[in-house]
């Protein structure tokens, strides 16, 4: 039996005509698409930040999160953030208005640049490219803050941070960090030099 080109046999030994690539592409564009939204952090995103990276860190058996410590800090997370010259931002799925990521920024230890933190992306909204945006967000403000680098401590188990982090042109040093906390963290240490943007 001749078959027709891109027809194959059914189960049935009948003939049907196996889909077009320009038909999946369609059928994929047809498809209702995540919409996110960055914005300024406020002190009322708290808990849903705590929420979201309390969940990040339940993906890794060796991480604990430290609730009696740590979380009371986040009710005020946005103004401790700006209160130190630097800011926090969040991104929201415009659709169930659920917090999905968030990235901060404060002046670095070393002067003369900034340090990139509490980069995290909901493991439901991977796949979009929100840590590139964020990191692009914390880049674009420590540039118009005259900042020469963007610095970051990333923990040692965040493996696809940490290709993020090199796919877009942060190098990691030799130095490492460890803390006295209930994971026994392990933080490596990368840079990226920026150029400042003239004022």
């Amino acid at each position: 039996m001749l078959l027709r080109k891109g027809a194959v046999l059914d189960q049935r030994g009948g003939e049907r005509r196996e889909p077009h690539r320009a038909d999946i592409g369609r059928r994929m564009e047809e498809q209702p698409r995540r919409r996110f939204r960055l914005r300024p952090a406020s002190d009322d995103d708290g808990q849903a930040l705590l929420t979201l990276v309390s969940t990040v860190w339940s993906e890794y058996p060796t991480k604990k999160f430290d609730f009696a410590k740590d979380g009371p800090a986040y009710d005020t997370m946005a103004s401790r953030y700006r209160a130190q010259s630097g800011d926090l931002w969040v991104v929201v799925d415009t659709d169930s208005n659920v917090l999905v990521g968030s990235i901060g920024v404060v002046p670095a230890e070393t002067p003369g640049g900034m340090e990139l933190q509490k980069l995290y992306v909901s493991s439901s909204a991977r796949g979009h490219n929100l840590g590139r945006v964020l990191c692009n967000r914390v880049e674009r403000f420590s540039r118009m803050a005259g900042a020469a680098y963007v610095d970051l401590w990333s923990d040692v188990v965040l493996t696809h941070a940490h290709r993020l982090y090199e796919d877009i042109g942060y190098v990691r040093g030799d130095a490492t960090r460890a803390y006295a906390d209930i994971s026994a963290t392990v933080r490596y240490y990368y840079r990226k030099d920026i150029t400042p943007t003239l004022q």
